[in-house]
């Protein structure tokens, strides 16, 4: 049920993602959460199908993958060029991995909602 993914994933988020330190109990009334709600995988046929803020992006390669939210190249003013860059380095790729036959590049629509205090 979404409820458990919910929780599950608010933990793994905030206390076991590798590139933050772990929340702390005294940080938890200022924090915001968003939740995104990823929409169906769509392959990605051309380059120009991605919309800034609105589609986010999955890459597969070689057993390694990499995800990034719409918000993402949003709030960092990224090209389409410049998000599909930064997903293969999310996935342990090389940058232009995503131009490679063998690679498996989607985009997919996010649904996001927040609450608590924002940035």
């Amino acid at each position: 049920p979404l409820f458990e993914a919910v929780s599950e994933m608010t933990v793994r988020a905030s206390s076991f993602d590798p590139r933050f330190k772990p929340v702390k109990e005294a940080e938890l009334d200022s924090l915001e959460i968003e939740i995104t709600i990823i929409g169906p995988l769509k392959r990605l046929n051309k380059v120009n199908d991605i919309t800034i803020g609105k589609h986010g992006l999955f890459v597969s390669l070689n057993g390694k993958s990499g995800l990034l939210l719409p918000q993402v190249a949003k709030r960092f003013k990224w090209d389409r060029e410049e998000f599909l860059r930064e997903t293969c380095i999310k996935a342990g790729l090389e940058p232009q991995a995503y131009r490679r036959k063998d690679a498996r590049v989607y985009f997919f629509k996010g649904y996001s909602f927040s609450e608590g205090k924002k940035r």
